[in-house]
């Protein structure tokens, strides 16, 4: 769309508003995204000023850049600026009557961001529609004009969008504390615009052919030389080229991809050699709409720019899987992607598809973070050894709540031109200075990828780089790593994932336990590199709740003092036995089970089928049920332990097995109201289920048991004694009456009270236990064959 610029003078209010109207003649209409923040870059806006892309020149008071926006309802919104250089006044954005001032940020840092990011105070109101937004600098006067100053862009989003787009951003953050540990990587920018050691053409005329002649083993030696912790490889730069298949760049731009996975094997060479590869992509190679065709796609445009992005990303991700680490350094975020207003958490998102815990960086350039789903600090310094603005990280800082990393190069990013025989000028200082450099980034927490200019061909026949950049970097590396190239990686003495009863936790839940030599500084990290489900750490050792039958196999990540790493592998396999013959054939139960606790039942098919599920307290209880119920009824039980109402709801397909079952017992509560801490029970730690989660779950366990069809027999919580560990006495009563509330809507469900059967029968439990005697089970059991047999009589149900 063409954008009209008008220029007016004046400093008289009225004209000041004629100013405005007529500065919106011909303007685009920005829609605002409900539940989102805009951003509106001044290439966007009309102005009464020149510069295109930023307004500059800022003389009188009257100067003003005017957005049209469309608001889909009425609102307040918060506002923000970003700008460079401001002059020491007020400034100003107003909407209709409505306006927001605030004296212009000073910026009290010496180098980067040089463009600041300012959040002015209260909200502007919008009207459901267009609106016209006008930027200006009200205190301005003739013989004191903002010569310096630059306006970017404004920001608008309500508050509560605002809000919630940083809650997003936090739920979805990945972990980069392998960075800090690993102190330091190295950045490979193998673009298209490289040469080879002795080649007249860059990389573009030839990509397929360096592709091919690319020695992924000669490439992993030279980095592990490095010690390296990780590698920033360029999958995309310069044009469209990518170094392996990718099915969403190929549909947008035929023939920049190849048959060979280059991508692929490093990465899977590095991973084997505890290395860890991220990668780095020039997001402009979806701007242009037609590879035939001149020119970027127009500013604000970018529906199809950012989907194309997008289904790019995702690719990657779910090909690659964990072992990709993420996109550490997506280029020109705040120069040439930001104008866009791109979606920034879809992009993310689609990083971490096949790898929930990948970083995602967005580079700032020479401004603040792009967007809260930034995860690292993401700039450079060029060749010059320097580091983030401290004093700008952290929430709401300029380059908010990130990792604080840093990105240099050693001799320069790509040589530009042919090599002749040597790989570009060298290292900028000598080895001390640079020793010094990465012992105090170490010391100060702060990752640093540190770039080599590399070869476009990478074969055995040549250096790949520089030779005096590779010793500096050895240097470095017996100086931080404290260990030369060939020396071992910690040693991981062993590996194991089993099912492990928490004492009287009561539910034997699956950990992970490596064994390492006692060394406080070592880290320990656990991955699930097949299978899903979640892992809660404690040290050495870790807690896996699975989601559902299957192999799972499982990465541990042990960092030590130097930063050096070693992994080791194990499997565990939950088994997926056929649910419809789990009961009934003994094969198969014992297969399920694999436990003497949970004896076989041989079936008889004139009696009818009752399930009981439950927790370790059912378990005690069940035998007595069987033997009252002899003749009566076939009473089978569930394979396990049933634990808290979550792990019903993930089990409750498997335990009715398809079966069309007579009467159903079933309890959930122990596991839900008892405290952990670190993993295990522990009264000073907070409960698994608050009451409100568990009448939620409660709920949707029994609407699978009603569609079941059985008659349901709902088996309260038994009593919870004074000192019982890991439970406080009288919790179980708020629970049970929160599951009495729940049954409210299903009047047809019975209920067996154990609970007052339990507590008038104190002599049948053990001392400060939830746990009861042999005793006491026979009465629980007793009971709850006495409320089941009641149900079979009324339904008068027989074979």
């Amino acid at each position: 769309m063409k954008i009209t610029k008008h220029t007016i003078s004046t400093s008289s209010p009225l004209l000041l508003l004629l100013a405005m109207a007529v500065s919106a003649l011909g303007a685009e209409v920005i829609p605002l995204r409900p539940n989102d923040v805009t951003t509106m870059v001044t290439g966007r806006a009309t102005r009464n000023l020149g510069s295109s892309g930023k307004a500059t020149r800022f003389t009188l008071s009257s100067d003003t850049v005017t957005w049209t926006v469309s608001a889909p309802q009425a609102d307040d919104y918060a506002v923000s600026v970003i700008y460079m250089d401001p002059p020491k006044q007020m400034v100003e954005v107003r909407c209709g009557s409505s306006t927001v001032t605030a004296p212009a940020l000073v910026r009290t840092w010496p180098e980067k961001p040089l463009f600041m990011r300012q959040e002015l105070p209260g909200v502007l109101h919008l009207k459901k529609g267009e609106n016209q937004i006008q930027f200006r600098l009200p205190e301005l006067e003739p013989d004191k004009p903002a010569k310096e100053f630059v306006l970017w862009s404004i920001e608008l989003g309500t508050p509560a969008a605002r809000k919630a787009q940083l809650e997003r951003a936090k739920e979805i953050r990945g972990d980069a504390s392998w960075m800090i540990a690993g102190k330091y990587g190295l950045f490979v920018h193998w673009s298209s615009a490289g040469y080879a050691l002795n080649g007249n053409q860059p990389r573009s005329k030839w990509h397929e052919k360096a592709v091919d002649l690319f020695d992924v083993k000669v490439f992993a030696d030279a980095v592990e030389r490095t010690g390296a912790a990780w590698v920033v490889f360029t999958a995309i730069h310069a044009g469209t080229d990518w170094a392996g298949p990718n099915e969403a760049l190929e549909k947008i731009r035929p023939g920049s991809t190849t048959k060979r996975d280059l991508i692929g094997e490093i990465i899977t060479e590095l991973d084997q050699r505890g290395i860890r590869t991220l990668l780095y992509m020039n997001a402009e190679f979806a701007r242009k709409p037609d590879p035939a065709k001149s020119g970027n796609i127009a500013v604000g445009v970018t529906t199809q720019y950012g989907d194309d992005v997008e289904a790019v990303l995702r690719d990657a991700s779910l090909r690659y899987g964990k072992k990709l680490a993420g996109v550490g350094y997506i280029d020109g975020g705040m120069k040439k992607i930001y104008p866009q207003d791109p979606p920034w958490e879809r992009w993310v998102r689609a990083i971490k598809a096949g790898n929930p815990d990948a970083v995602a960086g967005f580079s700032s350039n020479r401004g603040p973070i792009v967007s809260p789903f930034s995860e690292l600090a993401v700039t450079d310094g060029g060749r010059q050894l320097s580091q983030p603005e401290p004093t700008a990280i952290g929430p709401g800082r300029q380059l908010g709540d990130v990792t604080p990393t840093w990105w240099c190069a050693m001799d320069s990013w790509i040589v530009k031109g042919p090599m002749n025989g040597k790989i570009g000028d060298g290292p900028k200082f000598p080895a001390e200075q640079y020793v010094d450099y990465f012992k105090q980034m170490a010391a100060a927490k702060i990752p640093v990828t540190i770039n080599l200019a590399i070869t476009a061909d990478v074969t055995a026949d040549h250096p790949i780089f520089h030779p005096d950049c590779m010793a500096i970097m050895e240097d470095v590396r017996k100086a931080i790593r404290g260990k030369s190239a060939d020396s071992n990686t910690p040693t991981i003495q062993s590996f194991v994932v089993e099912e492990r009863m928490q004492g009287e936790a009561g539910v034997g839940q699956v950990v992970l336990e490596v064994d390492v030599p006692q060394d406080t500084n070592y880290q320990v990290q656990f991955k699930i590199v097949e299978g899903k489900g979640t892992i809660t750490s404690h040290g050495n050792w870790a807690v896996f709740t699975d989601a559902g039958p299957g192999q799972y196999v499982f990465e541990a990540i042990v960092t030590d003092a130097q930063g050096a790493i070693a992994t080791a592998s194990a499997s565990y396999e939950i088994v997926d036995v056929d649910a419809s013959k789990m009961y009934f054939d003994k094969a198969t139960w014992i297969k399920a089970t694999g436990k003497k606790t949970y004896s076989f039942v041989t079936r008889d098919p004139s009696l009818p089928d009752v399930l009981i599920i439950g927790d370790s307290i059912s378990v005690g209880y069940t035998r007595a049920v069987r033997t009252y119920l002899d003749g009566i009824a076939n009473v089978y039980r569930i394979p396990e332990n049933g634990g808290d109402t979550q792990k019903a709801l993930n089990r409750m397909h498997k335990w009715l097995a398809g079966h069309p079952w007579d009467v159903i017992s079933f309890n959930s509560g122990l596991h839900d109201l008892k405290y952990t801490l670190d993993g295990k029970i522990n009264n000073n730690g907070t409960q698994v289920r608050s009451v409100t989660e568990y009448k939620t779950n409660l709920e949707k366990e029994i609407e699978l048991l009603v569609r079941s069809g059985a008659t349901l027999l709902w088996t309260n919580t038994t009593i919870v004694p004074e000192g019982a560990k890991g439970r406080i006495a009288g919790d179980e009563i708020v629970y049970n009456d929160g599951a009495l509330e729940v049954l409210e809507d299903y009047p047809s469900i019975a209920v067996n009270d154990l609970y007052t059967t339990s507590r008038n029968n104190p002599e049948g439990q053990q001392p400060a236990n939830v746990h009861f005697t042999p005793e006491g089970y026979e009465i629980l059991g007793r009971k709850t064959a006495s409320s089941i047999e009641s149900l079979l009589k009324a339904s008068d149900t027989g074979r």
